[in-house]
């Protein structure tokens, strides 16, 4: 064995001469040295992990143990597999295993059971030729992930709002002439008493009327692209909930679907726009009512984590494709033949100008849940009590 410290060169030379309090005193600084590496390494926000040559962990911090939800008391000496139960973690360590390169570097996307962005470092380590380790670092950078897609998903809204407002400016401006245009000929035929210009009378009113209906569908496009100007009070989101849910039960009658409701005993007020939450709220609703064309539940849990207000809203609908998920806030998307594809786009549009987050978890026959995350700005003290119910 290799030992690069001349001390213990010394002492394997010396070891029949060297006095016990000497020995002593050197265990006891190796014993403090080692809790010492052990805080450092436990303090690190980076997950890390070590085996042997027989994927047996030798060391694990604490990060690594939350990280994977680590249940076993003492870890150390167990099979990597039998500790971390994660099966794309464990085919990724079987897949490298045999790789001789000093240090790889990937990353990795983890259901745990929400969805964890890893950045992964490999670090082969070798004492001796019998002793050989990996040192695994992991990054969990799933906020630098979800704030770099907001990112894009802003800038292609962004692109896609200038080109929308250029196309239906272009557009309103023709349509504006032509039924300045018709207004005057409409005029014009009305001063005639000749009969046959009444055919052309009825086609002209027939022709403005379409001209408005154009006209009401592009001014409420424009209004779906423009920024939201928020009316920001401090409001209580269980109203507001509950005011939704009443003005909907009819709907939810029709359809057999059930509403349970779970508030968490502490749901401060806060500064929101009532109206927009919900608009939001509503579109997710009845996007959930959709899903279930023959009946089902919603469940709807509000609580407070992190300073933020978190609402949850789950179906038991039909689910959506994981292929899908990715275009699900893209405008005109949809999977309905009668949908316009802007609900949820207007929905993450006003949750983002609430600087808030929004994420959709869906599988096929299992419904889907959306989570909104909305900034607790300026709360009260004062508390919502604690409330269950089913509507």
């Amino acid at each position: 064995m290799k030992h690069d410290s001349p001390f213990i060169h010394k002492l394997i030379d010396r070891y029949d001469r060297v006095e016990k309090q000497d020995i002593e005193r050197y265990l006891l600084h190796l014993h403090d040295e080692k809790n010492f590496l052990t805080e450092l390494v436990n303090i690190l926000r980076e997950g890390i992990i070590v085996l042997d040559n027989n994927k047996n962990i030798i060391l694990v911090n604490e990060h690594a143990k939350k990280l994977f939800s680590i249940s076993h008391a003492n870890p150390i000496g167990k099979q990597f597999d039998k500790c971390v139960r994660s099966k794309r973690l464990n085919m990724f360590v079987d897949k490298i295993w045999d790789w001789e390169e000093r240090s790889i570097q990937t990353e990795l996307t983890l259901q745990t059971p929400t969805k964890t962005h890893l950045s992964i470092t490999v670090v082969n380590y070798v004492l001796h030729p019998d002793s050989r380790y990996k040192v695994f670092v992991f990054a969990d950078i799933t906020g630098r992930k979800v704030r770099f897609e907001k990112l894009v998903q802003n800038e292609k809204t962004t692109t896609y709002n200038l080109l929308s407002a250029g196309i239906a400016h272009e557009i309103g401006n023709p349509l504006n002439s032509l039924a300045i245009n018709l207004q005057v000929l409409q005029k014009e035929l009305e001063k005639s008493n000749n009969n046959p210009q009444a055919e052309l009378i009825e086609l002209v009113v027939s022709a403005r009327e379409d001209i408005n209906r154009i006209d009401v569908i592009i001014k409420r496009f424009l209004k779906t692209i423009r920024p939201y100007k928020l009316s920001l009070h401090e409001n209580d989101i269980k109203s507001t909930l509950e005011a939704l849910l009443n003005a909907i039960k009819t709907t939810l009658k029709q359809f057999k679907i059930s509403v349970n409701t779970i508030f968490q005993n502490e749901v401060p007020f806060f500064l929101f726009d009532a109206g927009l939450i919900t608009q939001a709220l509503r579109n997710i609703i009845q996007n959930a009512i959709q899903a279930m064309p023959t009946g089902g539940e919603i469940n709807i849990h509000v609580c407070t984590k992190d300073n933020n207000c978190k609402i949850s809203i789950t179906d038991t609908g039909q689910g959506i494709p994981k292929e899908l998920l990715k275009k699900i806030f893209e405008p005109y998307f949809t999977t309905r033949p009668e949908g316009t594809g802007l609900g949820l786009m207007i929905v993450n549009r006003i949750i983002s100008a609430h600087n808030g987050e929004i994420s959709i978890a869906s599988n096929p026959c299992q419904g889907t849940t959306v989570e909104i995350k909305l900034p607790i700005i300026n709360p009260a003290h004062k508390y919502l009590p604690l409330h269950q119910g089913t509507q």
